[in-house]
């Protein structure tokens, strides 16, 4: 999927993958000021055979995302911003359960 094209819901294209982390795609967008941002894999579609993945999101969205400054995304602040926050637990604990 590297190197894959990835189109939004409203047929922009915002970049292309530049790999994965933890049930997430890595975008990279931007010519000279390139940025990087995490997309959760429940909103993403990979079409192969046209070498493209399909967001269920707008390019704002990704854009206003959380960046990915030093390596490697922040999956929690990812998860919330997205509104996935209940259903990532890096403790290996039951979400709702800090016990």
């Amino acid at each position: 999927m590297d190197n894959y094209t990835v189109v939004t819901n409203d047929g922009d294209e915002v970049g292309h993958v530049v790999g994965q982390a933890d049930g997430s795609i890595i975008v990279e967008s931007g010519l000279l000021r390139k940025t990087r941002h995490a997309i959760p894999q429940s909103f993403v579609h990979v079409d192969d055979p046209e070498q493209t993945v399909r967001v269920t999101i707008s390019k704002n969205v990704i854009e206003d995302s959380p960046k990915i400054e030093n390596g490697d995304p922040d999956l929690a602040e990812v998860a919330r911003y997205y509104g996935l926050a209940g259903g990532f637990d890096p403790a290996g604990l039951s979400a709702g359960n800090p016990d």
